[in-house]
């Protein structure tokens, strides 16, 4: 998507365009690329976010709003464990636009950083998986826990998948 600066001058150009001499198409022919580039992640966040409410409609129209109530806590839980991945994740973004600004290849670099991730990651999965009721326990008291655990731990095993894709975007 255009800079904000780059923004200000279409708005600019726009409303005062004696105040800009540089022809409108000439402009957004020159943007093309970042307008699509926005717009490709715009669709990448509005796919996503269908994907992320579907199992919880489909849960919501299928149970009654009790077992809907666990399920959301558990995808609670799940989405604060991602999102601790994620925080680990983000040490590569910086190196990744050094390198690619000096156009070097950054495959090596992307798999040394998606095992950095994968591999803590699945450790941490596995064990809340084997030997993680005492913390969740803990976390959520033992009614909620005793409900919710099922969903807890399914939602621990699609985390394992989940864990490889946080180095190539959300």
């Amino acid at each position: 998507f255009p800079s904000h600066d780059k923004l200000q001058l279409i708005v600019l150009y726009r409303f005062n365009r004696s105040w800009i001499n540089l022809p409108s198409f000439v402009l957004l022919v020159k943007e093309r690329k970042r307008l699509m580039n926005g717009f490709w992640y715009w669709l990448q966040g509005c796919i996503s976010l269908a994907g992320f409410l579907s199992d919880k409609m489909l849960v919501a129209s299928l149970s009654n709003t009790v077992v809907f109530g666990y399920y959301s806590i558990a995808s609670t839980v799940a989405t604060q464990i991602h999102t601790i991945f994620i925080a680990l994740g983000g040490f590569a973004f910086p190196r990744v636009s050094f390198k690619l600004a000096k156009q070097t290849d950054i495959m090596p670099m992307y798999f040394g950083a998606r095992a950095l991730i994968a591999v803590p990651g699945w450790l941490i999965i596995t064990t809340l998986l084997l030997a993680g009721d005492a913390v969740f326990r803990l976390w959520l008291g033992e009614e909620i826990y005793a409900a919710s655990i099922v969903y807890i731990k399914l939602y621990l095993a699609f985390e394992a998948v989940m864990v490889l894709i946080i180095v190539t975007g959300k």
